[in-house]
C-alpha cells in the first residue's frame, strides 16, 4: 500500500507541474496591453473639450498652408545649393 500511495503521490505532483506549465502567461492572453493609466489612476486631469472661437480654424489653416510653404522653400533652397 505504501508504494501504491507513493506513486499516486508522485503522478498528482507531475499532472500539477504538468498543468502549471500549460497555463499561459499573463502576456500570451493579452494582459500586455490593456492601457496602464499609473500617471492618472483616478482620471483626475482629463483634456477639456475642445470648444475653439471661430478664428481659431483660419488661424490652423493659415499655419498649415505656411508650414506646407515652408517645406516647399526649403526644399527648393535645398536643390539651389
Amino acid at each position: 500500500m505504501k508504494i501504491k500511495d507513493a506513486i499516486e503521490r508522485e503522478r498528482e505532483i507531475e499532472e500539477m507541474r504538468m498543468s502549471s506549465r500549460m497555463k499561459r502567461s499573463n502576456h500570451a492572453v493579452g494582459e500586455c496591453y490593456k492601457p496602464l493609466n499609473t500617471h492618472d489612476p483616478h482620471s483626475q486631469y482629463q483634456w477639456a473639450d475642445e470648444n475653439l472661437p471661430w478664428w481659431a480654424w483660419p488661424l490652423r489653416l493659415l499655419g498649415g498652408l505656411g508650414f506646407i510653404a515652408g517645406i516647399y522653400c526649403l526644399v527648393f533652397l535645398g536643390m539651389l545649393l
